[in-house]
């Protein structure tokens, strides 16, 4: 049962800012309801970022208790990867950033940018680097900052004002011992669906008026097709993965997904034909935290003893592009 990807998690942080944006706030400046929200997206109130606070703040809170639970220094990490949407500038790395905050003198660094599933790319890409023996501890941080990197056309569009919040999750990767770890992962793209769920700002093609013109650039999420997408790729990923480590769905304890959508998380999990409670959920407290989403959970579900030793645990994330990406541990 197990993997040559001889890596596990050894700790984990979080980190959301204090202002709260609830949805009786939403429905001062855009037609929308409690209600409506509520039944549609399962999302109660959600955090948005303070207009002192950077992208790289954000890391470097969730990435100290990371660290603090696992027991290691800033100079003990090898290797940041920093998985976000909205980094604090074009270039440098955000990761090169949140290295020179923390004081991690000896880490390489790179970001990545790959939407909701980008944690997931984020850390299968970082237990590449564990299971040939190049670095021994990595930090690898996802990172939700939308609240004011969208404020503009956000806050006056329910169907992305209602999803999103800000926030992030932190989990540093050690190698493990010989029965717990990381077992199998999967990971994937639908490359006919690229325009379905992205968000056009920051790159070259955003300087140009034609993008919004564009009738897939334009506009910058089709909810059914993402919720069709998912209840239809992501439980073919989990099954994957789980057979790849030579187990069954029923041999499964936990499945934290991406907090893309209440309806969706119970979709999947009704499409594995697995109980509502073999799952964790908090998207009615943060909404939609996009890459910062299943460091999040995987934090809480820890921290609240729900996760433990010799638990099979799979994580899933999915999302913009439209990709996917899947883990299965045996905890430790």
């Amino acid at each position: 049962m197990k993997s040559a990807h001889s890596c596990r998690i050894s700790g984990t942080g979080m980190y959301v800012p204090e202002k709260v944006v609830t949805n009786e706030d939403l429905t001062h400046f855009i037609d929308t309801s409690d209600e409506w929200i509520k039944e549609k997206t399962g999302i109660c109130e959600r955090r948005v970022a303070s207009d002192t606070e950077l992208p790289s703040d954000f890391c470097v809170y969730a990435a100290r208790e990371a660290l603090k639970n696992a027991n290691l220094s800033a100079d003990n990490i090898d290797l940041i990867i920093v998985a976000l949407s909205g980094p604090d500038v074009s270039s440098p790395a955000t990761a090169a950033i949140v290295q020179k905050k923390l004081g991690a003198t000896h880490a390489a660094v790179f970001d990545i940018r790959n939407g909701c599933q980008g944690f997931m790319t984020a850390l299968i890409t970082a237990s590449k680097f564990i299971g040939d023996g190049t670095y021994k501890n990595i930090l690898v941080i996802g990172t939700s900052f939308y609240g004011t990197f969208l404020e503009a056309a956000q806050w006056r569009d329910r169907t992305q004002a209602v999803f999103f919040g800000d926030g992030s999750g932190a989990v540093v990767l050690s190698p493990s011992n010989q029965i717990a770890g990381l077992l199998s992962c999967d990971m994937g793209n639908d490359k006919d669906a690229a325009h379905i769920l992205h968000f056009p700002f920051g790159g070259v093609a955003s300087l140009r008026e034609t993008t919004y013109a564009d009738k897939f650039l334009g506009n910058t999420m089709d909810g059914r097709f993402v919720f069709d997408f998912a209840v239809r790729t992501v439980p073919n990923t989990i099954r994957t993965s789980v057979e790849k480590a030579g187990l069954t769905l029923a041999d499964i304890d936990w499945v934290l997904l991406h907090q893309a959508n209440s309806n969706i998380i119970n979709a999947i999990m009704e499409e594995l034909k697995l109980p509502i409670s073999k799952t964790y959920t908090n998207i009615n407290r943060y909404g939609n935290t996009s890459e910062a989403s299943l460091p999040i959970v995987l934090h809480e579900a820890l921290r609240e003893g729900k996760i433990r030793s010799d638990d099979i645990v799979v994580l899933c994330g999915f999302g913009a592009g439209m990709g996917w990406g899947t883990a299965v541990f045996k905890w430790d």
